[in-house]
């Protein structure tokens, strides 16, 4: 469980060979139009609709890295 949250969190940031998270600005703009439309509880409902697919994004991204780095190419 730890490993899943240490690939998630390095996921959302910059890696090698794939670069910083493409979805970082759009749940960014979600969750803040969320926020001016419905106060906290819009923030939360975009939270929860589209932080699973970043983070899941941020995992696979992780993942992606790691192989990528272990093999020693790039794209």
């Amino acid at each position: 469980m730890v490993k899943i949250i240490r690939q998630t969190w390095r996921g959302c940031w910059d890696l090698p060979y794939v670069g910083s998270h493409p979805g970082t600005l759009i749940v960014f703009i979600m969750i803040v139009s969320g926020a001016i439309a419905g106060g906290v509880a819009g923030a939360l409902i975009m939270t929860i609709f589209f932080g699973p697919m970043y983070l899941f994004g941020a995992y696979g991204r992780a993942n992606c890295s790691d192989t990528m780095v272990g093999e020693g190419k790039g794209l």
